[in-house]
């Protein structure tokens, strides 16, 4: 409840008469300007993102590695190999691409967290409340 508060507070901090020459607390113009961005300090990127990602990357190459280890090979003088004969190949490479795709998107979705978490702390320490 206290954070609700807080940010009720904090909209009516941004709730300035402006002209039209302005929007709802963005500066126009010049004035964009003359805000500083200070990329001294780079945020860190969390752990388990990095090794989300590291896991992704070795699924995919598992999987490819795996199709390619689990293809038929040459087939006998006057024989084709069947659809069948791939199917192994196939699900190991699918299975390795999707997996891998599953873990690159948790690693985004914890970093998509992160920064919101982030966010909302910059927010709480301008109004002076912490949680």
């Amino acid at each position: 409840m206290k954070i609700i508060d807080s940010l009720r507070k904090w909209d009516k901090i941004d709730e300035v008469e402006t002209d039209n020459s302005e929007t709802k607390g963005i500066p126009a113009g010049d004035e964009m300007d003359e805000i500083e961005m200070d990329n001294s300090e780079l945020k860190a990127i969390p752990s388990i993102v990095v090794a989300m990602r590291t896991i992704g990357g070795l699924a995919i190459l598992g999987g490819i590695i795996l199709c390619i280890k689990s293809l038929p090979g040459s087939p006998p003088e006057d024989y084709t190999w069947k659809v069948v004969a791939y199917t192994p190949a196939l699900t190991w490479l699918f299975s390795g691409i999707i997996s891998g795709t599953l873990f690159f998107a948790g690693s985004a979705a914890l970093s998509y967290l992160d920064n919101i978490q982030e966010g909302l702390s910059q927010i709480l320490d301008k109004l002076g409340t912490s949680e």
